[in-house]
């Protein structure tokens, strides 16, 4: 497992049992909900609904930042990233490029077993919720602004990254956050 000084272990290179080239997704909250949690920041990633389409291009995913334990964190769209284990990186897709792309998403969130926000809620009972969504839009729960967290304060929206293609079921990722005031990235490990 890698430790960074922002106090957020960033990824489990091995399990018990396993060798360092057998690579494992981080923890889970629930079923398809992976997170990453250290003193400054927890970092959750839900891939429910992009497991409906995996052929979509862009791909959707919700994610779930909370501000541990720094005076003001921010988390916007440029921020964060899909990283391959090869080292590919793809940008979050832009409003324009996943316009219209929340209705499925709407229908496939409300099959999840365990709600993401429930998760989250239940993780942090006493941290505020800052929403990042601005405006209406089809799923409206889109990240459209930057937002300016406070400690205790925490985030969930719906992101969409360009589909990196190939196959993707099982396969391994990372969504990054790099905020300017972490003092470096964190990730959390996601499968497919």
């Amino acid at each position: 497992m890698t430790v960074l000084s922002a106090g957020c272990a960033v990824s489990r290179s091995t399990a018990p049992g396993t060798s360092p080239s057998q690579p494992v997704p981080s923890e889970t909250l629930a079923p398809s909900i992976f997170y990453e949690e250290g003193k400054l920041v927890f970092l959750g990633v839900n891939v429910h609904i992009a497991r409906f389409s995996l052929d979509a291009d862009p791909l959707p995913v919700e994610i779930a930042i909370a501000n541990k334990g720094i005076e003001l964190l921010s988390v916007s769209p440029e921020h964060i990233t899909l990283r391959s284990r090869d080292g590919d990186a793809w940008p979050m897709a832009s409003e324009e490029e996943s316009a219209g792309s929340s209705l499925r998403s709407e229908f496939d969130r409300n099959l999840m077993p365990v709600p993401f926000a429930d998760a989250v809620k239940l993780r942090f009972p006493n941290y505020r919720h800052m929403p990042s969504t601005f405006g209406l839009r089809g799923g409206n729960r889109s990240m459209t602004r930057a937002v300016e967290m406070r400690r205790h304060t925490w985030t969930l929206t719906q992101i969409w990254f360009p589909n990196p293609g190939g196959e993707l079921k099982g396969k391994l990722y990372e969504v990054w956050l790099d905020s300017p005031e972490l003092p470096e990235p964190v990730f959390t490990t996601v499968r497919f």
